[in-house]
């Protein structure tokens, strides 16, 4: 009797889907909040960005460094892409500073919910043109990613 129930007991943790065991040891890692100030030169439109391999993560250091050199500031240039995928929200080019974007994840069972926050000035602002970006690191996963906007 105590075997069977070691056994079933075993049975149910092993039946545990790996997205729960995920979710518990699941980080995001800020890489870099900030504005581009490029007034656009950089090429990069409003848009929310997976990038998955070496290749697409270099691109777009070099376009992020086109103007002025962002990515020396970032707390890594570098990311195991075996472990990490990189999750990346840009905004489009605004006339003033102030702005912003938060970026929030949320791992769930059959995809990973990334939760955009714009953030608009309150009172004075900057009159230099901006461009929003946050771009964040998380575990790889193959769960697709769906973009959700918050206010």
């Amino acid at each position: 009797m105590r075997n069977l129930l070691l056994m079933l007991m075993s049975v149910m943790l092993l039946s545990c889907s790996d997205s729960q065991t995920q979710s518990k040891n699941f980080t995001a890692v800020d890489i870099a909040q900030g504005n581009l100030l490029g007034a656009g030169e950089e090429g990069i439109q409003q848009e929310n960005v997976v990038i998955k391999d070496e290749k697409s993560w270099n691109e777009l250091l070099k376009k992020m460094d086109k103007v002025n050199d962002v990515s020396s500031h970032f707390s890594r240039q570098k990311v195991d892409f075996n472990k990490n995928m990189i999750i990346a929200s840009f905004e489009g080019v605004k006339s003033s500073g102030g702005y912003g974007i938060a970026l929030k994840v949320k791992p769930d069972s059959d995809k990973i919910i990334v939760e955009v926050k714009r953030i608009s000035p309150e009172g004075m602002a900057s009159m230099q043109m901006t461009q929003p970006y946050h771009i964040i690191e998380i575990p790889k996963s193959n769960l697709p990613v769906e973009f959700v906007n918050v206010d």
